[in-house]
């Protein structure tokens, strides 16, 4: 990604690497990106997820007219993943069929869809080192949250990062989630803003 696009933000990404580098050695763990609209954060985030080719990227952004349909931000996430479901426990992997729409939807708890994504993802990171970058979180589904709280909570042993974009302002439950890290996107100052 062009150093352009990220002026002023070099400490930010700097900060957001450092995260990604401590997951791929197996500490993983959430960082949720705070802004208001426009600041920078969707830059910020693409610039993290492209600056290391040894990183799988797997990217989704909450959509605002999705956003009552049941886990459509964790089936755009997983779908990418879609040929690994057979190294799941058999009813794991039959619940993830259904959220991705492969097979009968299998009524469940966001407990059990949570432990079947931490599972594929746990399973697909052993490849590589596996960054997962949410925009616009604060739109995404009510149990696709749920599912990213879930397995955020439980990233400590794993080689994943959660990067999530979230509106300032906007109620959102991975930023609730006080176990999370944060990181503030302020204004650029004026001679920043300038060269942007």
């Amino acid at each position: 990604m062009p150093a352009g696009s990220v002026v002023g933000r070099e400490a930010e990404l700097v900060a957001a690497l450092a995260v990604c580098r401590g997951a791929a050695a197996g500490r993983g763990s959430v960082l949720v990106v705070i802004g208001e609209p426009g600041i920078g954060k969707t830059a910020l985030l693409t610039a993290v997820g492209m600056a290391d080719q040894s990183w799988r990227l797997l990217r989704a952004t909450g959509v605002e007219a999705e956003s009552t349909v049941a886990f459509a931000t964790v089936q755009g996430l997983l779908w990418p993943l879609r040929d690994g479901l057979d190294e799941l426990e058999a009813g794991q992997a039959r619940l993830l069929k259904g959220v991705l729409d492969l097979g009968p939807t299998i009524g469940a708890t966001t407990f059990a869809i949570g432990a079947a994504t931490l599972a594929l993802l746990s399973i697909s990171s052993h490849v590589q080192p596996i960054v997962i970058v949410v925009d616009d979180a604060h739109w995404a589904d009510v149990g696709s949250q749920e599912v990213l709280c879930f397995v955020g909570r439980r990233l400590d042993q794993e080689r994943i990062v959660i990067l999530a974009g979230v509106r300032e302002g906007e109620p959102c439950r991975l930023s609730d989630e006080r176990s999370f890290s944060r990181l503030q996107l302020r204004g650029l100052a004026s001679e920043e803003a300038r060269s942007l």
